[in-house]
């Protein structure tokens, strides 16, 4: 870490190893990630679990056979993409001041009573019988929006304060592998929770999966408790005076707009996902016109993604450490700018499942290599800041992707057909071609950005030790 302030959680205080010792590490780390990671885990299978049941209600049963159903379906992702673009600056602060642990322990809980709230909310606890009112359509969907905004306020709180734990609880060396660890259960849960929300509903309905996802927060709850966090030996610490969040929330932009390698890191990031928004809008057109797949088998194509980004997982964190975080972020986001064009061009399933499989690998370890540089980069007391300016950024580009994508697919090039070099474009695949050269222009500008910046921070860690 860069710098510490007094102002920080008295749990993330620095040790030095003048004061304090390193926890001999395991396979996991160390207990206290352990726990963290397993309480994460059930949390992420949860949220996959009740997001994908939450769309297959609503399609099924509340909105089944009525015109507006798609839009009713929508209003959920709306739901979740809205607190990040308008509360997570906040958040980021107001976690900044506070004790992360707590901050996480909160949302958790929020997020447990906002998950059990929503059973008698939309009826599937008779409570409607009882005050003889029938619940309505519109009602369910409000209440569900409702949940659904809440939970993502609640992410917004607990995304950045687990970052900033990770940082507390693991060194340096060892971040890159702990985010490996992470993302390797999101991925198990992309991959399982999809695929067994849907059986669920149709054999018990939605309450189950919502039991789940309540269960899920409270093991997360659990495991966070059990870690223990060894506080400073300065009982001052903590108590320093604290200016307005507005100066707060500024020094976070300034930092972030001062540092050129977090600099880099924010505009690469908005123009790779300005790309896959693009993807994310038309994919399933691109699935079904250009590979000739039926709807039916459109899924296979996020499973061979996940089983992807599963084995990236296990290759990413030694990655890491071995070429250093900046070279894996642009040659991670250069190789998924050249498979995205290459997945542009393909004609079949077979061959398309096959490039999203080998597409995981560079995405695992870009998202492997982003946490530990934002870490190395920022000190502690602006994590929370830092880390919360990038959701909406990321949020707001991928939105922008998918709508501009959908207006040039359904405008500009709605009929448009070319051949070139004895290749044919039609409008899906060309939009994907240009989000492709979009994600590899980005690499490019990452690789001239970021260059040189390992190794300063390796200079300046050897410069700190010394003077140590």
């Amino acid at each position: 870490m860069n710098a510490m302030n007094a102002n920080a959680s008295p749990e993330l205080a620095p040790q030095t190893p003048q004061t304090a010792t390193t926890p001999r590490e395991g396979f996991f780390i160390n207990r206290n990630f352990s726990l963290l990671w397993l309480g994460q885990t059930g949390s992420i299978f949860g949220d996959f679990v009740f997001n994908t049941t939450l769309v297959v209600w609503i399609a099924a049963t509340i909105a089944r056979g009525q015109a507006w159903a798609p839009l009713a379906v929508s209003g959920v992702f709306i739901a979740a993409s809205i607190p990040p673009i308008l509360v997570a600056p906040l958040a980021g602060a107001l976690v900044d001041r506070m004790n992360k642990r707590a901050a996480m322990l909160g949302a958790f809980a929020t997020s447990l009573l906002a998950t059990l709230a929503l059973i008698p909310a939309t009826g599937l606890l008779r409570v409607d019988a009882l005050i003889r009112i029938p619940l309505s359509a519109t009602w369910t969907l409000g209440a569900i929006y409702c949940a659904v905004a809440l939970l993502a306020i609640c992410t917004q709180f607990s995304a950045p304060a687990s970052l900033a734990l990770v940082g507390a609880l693991v060194r340096e060396p060892t971040r890159p592998r702990a985010m490996g660890f992470l993302q390797g259960s999101s991925s198990l849960g992309m991959l399982i929770g999809p695929a067994i929300a849907a059986p669920l509903f149709l054999t018990f309905g939605p309450l189950w999966a919502l039991l789940i996802d309540a269960a899920s927060f409270a093991i997360a709850f659990a495991t966070l408790a059990a870690v223990r966090l060894h506080a400073p030996a300065v009982a001052e610490a903590g108590k320093q005076a604290r200016g307005n969040l507005g100066q707060e929330m500024r020094e976070g932009v300034v930092f972030l707009l001062r540092s050129r390698t977090l600099r880099v890191l924010a505009l690469v990031t908005a123009v790779a996902l300005l790309g896959a928004g693009a993807l994310d809008a038309l994919d399933v057109f691109f699935a079904t016109h250009n590979l000739h797949t039926p709807l039916s088998l459109y899924g296979l194509l996020s499973t061979a993604l996940g089983v992807g980004l599963i084995a990236g997982v296990a290759l990413a964190g030694g990655l890491a450490q071995r070429v250093g975080l900046t070279r894996t972020i642009w040659l991670s986001t250069i190789a998924i700018g050249a498979l995205v064009i290459v997945y542009a061009r393909l004609d079949s399933f077979g061959a398309a499942a096959v490039a999203l499989f080998f597409m995981g690998a560079p995405l695992a370890a870009l998202q492997v290599a982003g946490g530990p540089l934002l870490l190395r980069e920022t000190p502690e007391r602006l994590v929370g800041r830092v880390s919360s300016l990038l959701t909406p950024l990321a949020t707001v580009a991928t939105l922008a992707g998918a709508a501009l994508a959908g207006y040039v697919d359904s405008t500009l090039l709605r009929d448009f057909s070319a051949r070139i070099l004895g290749m044919t474009f039609g409008p899906v695949d060309t939009i994907f071609c240009m989000a492709g050269a979009l994600i590899l222009a980005s690499g490019v500008y990452a690789m001239i950005g970021l260059r040189g910046a390992d190794a300063h921070s390796a200079a300046s860690s050897g410069h700190e030790d010394d003077a140590g």
